[in-house]
């Protein structure tokens, strides 16, 4: 056998393979990449879940803060936390930063009006309303707002009064 149709044969068989090779390759390629899409489009709405989370979040502290400093007042702290949400109601697409937000606080402000429909509203926990019956105090000064309050110090001393602990009763516990 010459050289020369060794060299054919030999480059025959590396045509064979490569193109085999080839179609091998794209096969990886089918099978990998939509498992790799998978995982990448996966993080990015765990991204995204985090972050509205975390506005969400700070929407509850939002308007925890303002029922601290209004006395408690429902309408200041649905306000509050209906500005804490605009970023969820945010047209990007929109580059005047007045328009585009003035739209969101109209946005979060519809959710926040009920109308007989489920939507945002915040719930008051603590103090509940029995509290301030209890141990709220009325306030007409200048410098707070005019409205029943009823602070840590004055419930904790109230309380201790009506129901003593056990060190307060004295040896005979009555």
């Amino acid at each position: 056998m010459n050289t020369s149709t060794h060299m054919t044969i030999r480059q025959h068989n590396r045509q064979q393979f490569s193109s085999r090779q080839a179609g091998a390759t794209v096969v990886e390629f089918a099978v990998v990449v939509p498992l790799a899409l998978l995982v990448v489009f996966g993080i990015i709405q765990l991204g995204l879940m985090f972050s509205a989370k975390e506005i969400v979040n700070e929407a509850a502290f939002v308007a925890a803060r303002a029922g601290a400093v209004q006395n408690a007042q429902v309408d200041k702290m649905t306000d509050a936390m209906t500005k804490a949400l605009i970023p969820f109601y945010q047209d990007t697409t929109n580059t005047d930063d007045f328009s585009r937000l003035s739209s969101a606080l109209a946005s979060a402000r519809n959710d926040t009006n009920c109308n007989g429909q489920s939507c945002l509203q915040v719930e008051m926990l603590n103090p509940t309303p029995t509290a301030f019956e209890d141990f709220g105090i009325t306030s007409n000064a200048d410098h707070v707002d005019a409205g029943r309050h009823a602070t840590k110090q004055h419930c904790h001393a109230r309380a201790q009064f009506e129901h003593p602990a056990p060190h307060m009763l004295g040896s005979s516990g009555t």
